[in-house]
This record gives C-alpha cells, sequence and structure tokens, in this order.
C-alpha cells in the first residue's frame, strides 16, 4: 500500500525488507520507553533533581526555546525582505496604478455626468432632436462605409 503510494517518487530499489522494518519499529518503541523510563526517574519523585537539571542545563533550554536562531534567522532572510519589497510594491506601483487608475476612471465619470446633466433638461424635443441627430450620423457613415 504505502510501497504503491511513494512508487512514482522512490525507486523500487529502496525498499525496507521485513526484518529492517521490525527493528526500526521496535527501536522506536525502545526509545519511547527509555524516554519515560528517564522522565519518571527525574520528575516523578519530589525531588530537587529537575532544579538540578534545570540549572545545569538552562543555556541549553534557551537555545532550543529560540529554536537554535532559526526564527529569528528566517525572520531577517525572508520575512522582513518580503515586506520591504511589498511596501515598496505598494507606494511604487499599487498606489500609482492601482489607486490611481481609480481615481482617473473616477474623474471621467464625473466629467461625463456633468456633460451629460447639462443635455438633461426635461424637454421632450431636446431628447427628440439628439434621437434625430443620432439617426442622421448613424446613416450617414452606414452610406459612407457601404460605398
Amino acid at each position: 500500500a504505502m510501497r504503491n503510494f511513494l512508487e512514482p517518487t522512490i525507486p523500487a530499489a529502496v525498499e525496507a525488507t521485513t526484518n529492517q522494518e521490525f527493528g526500526t519499529s521496535a527501536l522506536a518503541v525502545a526509545l519511547a520507553l527509555a524516554g519515560l523510563f528517564v522522565a519518571h526517574a527525574v520528575w516523578g519523585r519530589r525531588t530537587d533533581t529537575p532544579r538540578r537539571v534545570a540549572a545545569a542545563t538552562a543555556p541549553l533550554e534557551h537555545v532550543l526555546q529560540d529554536k537554535l536562531g532559526f526564527d529569528r534567522l528566517y525572520d531577517w532572510a525572508f520575512y522582513r525582505p518580503a515586506v520591504a519589497v511589498a511596501r515598496g510594491g505598494q507606494k511604487l506601483w499599487e498606489d500609482a496604478a492601482v489607486l490611481g487608475s481609480m481615481n482617473v476612471v473616477s474623474a471621467a465619470g464625473s466629467y461625463a455626468t456633468r456633460l451629460l446633466s447639462n443635455a438633461q433638461s426635461g424637454l421632450v424635443r431636446v431628447y427628440a432632436l439628439a434621437i434625430g441627430i443620432g439617426i442622421a450620423v448613424l446613416a450617414l457613415w452606414l452610406i459612407s462605409g457601404a460605398s
């Protein structure tokens, strides 16, 4: 089942034997039991052993809590440069092109609205004249294009 699933990425020559699978499984269980035994021996009884272990391994604890500095390194190597590129892109491209284009469209719409509001007089004869002029222009365009 697992062999068939991994077949496209792992060659068949790298297949574990039954003894290898049993050995690694037994080793995993033995290490887990050893870890439980050590944990019970150190922290299972009310003694000052945990305090002594904590004091002796204090520098190691800080290094491990800091994840060997990996998070700090990742922050400086990837996160901060990505944020800087994103902010630069926002200032150079998004504000100018995206927001600027929206301002242009908005201004053009406002200008067209002001122009068209002058033509909107409410008089039917003005609307009929506009329709008549539109039909005449369309007819001239069709006639000139047909010849």
